[in-house]
Formats: structure tokens, C-alpha cells, sequence
């Protein structure tokens, strides 16, 4: 509302406030500024003041995850890398966690790309292993397991994914309902993949399951990385504005602004392609403001399309 309204009295406040403000305000003012792009350097300090100050290791992983988030949105993905590797210190369970995200950043949110093939090598240690006993075991080997085959065909390394979905597919019919709800999401997210890379005659109804799935929102990464995935495979199929759809179907209440950058860009060049040039100029001004200050290997990106922008400005006449 401060922003909203222009109350600098009371942004200085909340400013001088931060070190004491509560886990979830500190997140929501992060979140919100980056959903809503404004305000963007005091949500960073806001940020930075919730890692430090937090006492409680659960509140500590969560402002490391808002740092983490923050950092790639805005372009920053060696800050991102240091927030990622001070969670695995502060995880109360799931260790490997860190290790997924990134392997999703690198894939899906101009995250380091070196970072990431380690942490793959590292899940494939355990993704094809023997099944563990413990159902919370076969839950994190199945996460590992689609984490590396999503690395591995968005690098057209297709060796292992009939048998993976496979196997996916078989834990589908667990009677334990979070192996089984995932491994489903999952397998029919790499079917998806996998059937419009090899060029099968079924693609079309493999992505079109895909976009039924995602539609009921099965949640977790699935979800989002899912949309970004979706929408590359309808643009193959010749399908822009489903490509555009899919970009637009996004999570926005209070949950974490998963790839948003990523996002941005995709619809902006969609809208474009698909003549929405109002959406266009939209969406890619809410990404350069997002990235006003990139990391210097980020800075050609966002070059690239804030010189995309102008053209369209000048196209509706907004721009001399």
C-alpha cells in the first residue's frame, strides 16, 4: 500500500524495521515486489536483512530460499548459487533438495550451468539405484530420477528416458498417494519431452495430456518448470498462442516466483510473435525492470530484449 500510494514516511519505516520484521512479512514484501516489479532494491535489502537476523532454522531456510529466488530474478546467478549452498546447512530434512534446484535453475532460469552439472552427477549416484524400502526414500530416488532425466533430454541425451518413464510409470501405481502423484506428473512430463524430440506420431496427444495435467495443477516443480516445458513443445508443434497460454498459467498467490524471469521473457517474445504487442511490451518491461542490474554474464540478455522493447514501442508509437 506504501508503494502504492507513494508514503516514502512509511516505506522508511519499514525500512529502518527490517532486521525485526516477521519471516512471512519479509517474504511477502520480496514476493510482491518481484510479481509486481517495483521497489525492487528495498525488497533486496529487506532480503538480505531476513537472512541474516534469522534465529530459528527453519525461518533461516526460508529467507535463504526468498535470497535464492530474488537473486535469479534479478539476473544474479552467482548470488543465487551462495544462497543455494548456505540451505543445504540450514535443510531440517531433504539435503538434496539444493542439489535439485540446481539442476532446474541451470535448465529453466539462467542459473550456472557448471553448478548444475555437478549436482547432476551427484543425483545420478542414487536415481539409478535399487528402489529403497522406505516410501520417504523411494519418494527422494523418484525426485533425483526426474531431476537427471529432465537435464538430460534438454541436453538431447535420450539414453535412459523409455526406461525411466518406465519406471515412473510403475510407481504411479503405488498405493502411497505423494510417490504416486508425482511419479505420474513426472512421467507424463518426460513422455511429453521425449515424444516431440524422437518425432513419434503420439507427440501431439503426449503434450496434449501434458496440458490436461497441468491444467488440475498437480503442484511442486512439476508445475512450474511443467509450463515453461509445455509451452516450448506447443511452439514446436506450430502452436504459439497454446505456447503463449501455457507461459500466462503461472502461480501468483503468496507462493515463490519460480522462474518468473523466465517467464517474462517467454511471453514477451510469444505475445509478440502472436501480435499482442500491448502483452509484449508488458511483459518485457516488467523483465528489464526485474534486471535492471544483471550480473555481467547476464547483461547481453537483457540488452536483447530491452532492444526488442524499443522496437515494439516504437511500433505502437509509445517510442520516438
Amino acid at each position: 500500500m506504501a508503494v502504492a500510494l507513494g508514503d516514502s514516511q512509511s516505506l522508511a519505516d519499514i525500512t529502518r524495521r527490517r532486521d525485526t520484521l516477521t519471516p512471512i512479512s519479509a517474504h511477502t514484501m520480496a514476493y510482491m515486489s518481484q510479481i509486481d516489479a517495483v521497489d525492487l532494491d528495498r525488497a533486496q535489502r529487506i532480503s538480505d536483512a531476513a537472512v541474516e537476523n534469522a534465529r530459528v532454522q527453519g525461518d533461516k531456510y526460508a529467507a535463504l530460499v526468498n535470497a535464492h529466488d530474488l537473486a535469479l530474478n534479478r539476473g544474479r546467478p552467482a548470488a543465487a548459487v551462495r544462497a543455494n549452498t548456505r540451505t543445504r546447512e540450514v535443510a531440517a530434512a531433504n539435503t538434496r533438495v539444493y542439489l535439485h534446484e540446481r539442476v532446474r535453475d541451470a535448465l529453466y532460469w539462467d542459473g550456472d550451468s557448471a553448478v548444475a552439472a555437478a549436482a547432476v552427477r551427484e543425483l545420478e549416484r542414487t536415481a539409478f539405484g535399487p528402489t529403497p524400502e522406505k516410501p520417504s526414500d523411494r519418494f527422494g530416488q523418484l525426485v533425483d530420477l526426474c531431476n537427471v532425466e529432465l537435464w538430460r533430454v534438454g541436453h538431447d541425451d535420450l539414453r535412459t528416458l523409455t526406461t525411466s518413464i518406465g519406471r515412473l510409470r510403475h510407481a504411479a501405481a503405488s498405493p502411497e498417494v505423494p510417490v504416486s502423484g508425482f511419479a505420474n506428473a513426472c512421467a507424463t512430463l518426460l513422455d511429453a519431452i521425449g515424444s516431440t524430440h524422437a518425432g513419434r506420431a503420439d507427440a501431439p496427444m503426449a503434450v496434449a495430456r501434458l496440458d490436461s495435467l497441468l491444467k488440475t495443477g498437480p503442484g511442486g516443480f512439476v508445475q512450474d518448470a511443467g509450463n515453461l516445458i509445455l509451452a516450448r513443445l506447443k511452439e514446436e508443434h506450430g502452436d504459439v498462442r497454446g505456447a503463449l497460454a501455457a507461459v500466462r498459467r503461472r502461480e501468483t498467490f503468496l507462493t515463490r516466483p519460480l522462474y518468473l524471469s523466465t517467464f517474462l521473457r517467454e511471453e514477451g517474445r510469444l505475445a509478440a510473435l502472436a501480435g499482442e504487442n500491448d502483452a509484449a511490451i508488458d511483459a518485457y518491461r516488467h523483465y528489464v525492470t526485474l534486471r535492471a542490474a544483471p550480473e555481467p554474464p547476464l547483461r547481453s540478455e537483457v540488452e536483447y530484449v530491452r532492444d526488442e522493447l524499443g522496437k515494439l514501442e516504437k511500433a505502437n508509437g509509445l517510442k520516438d
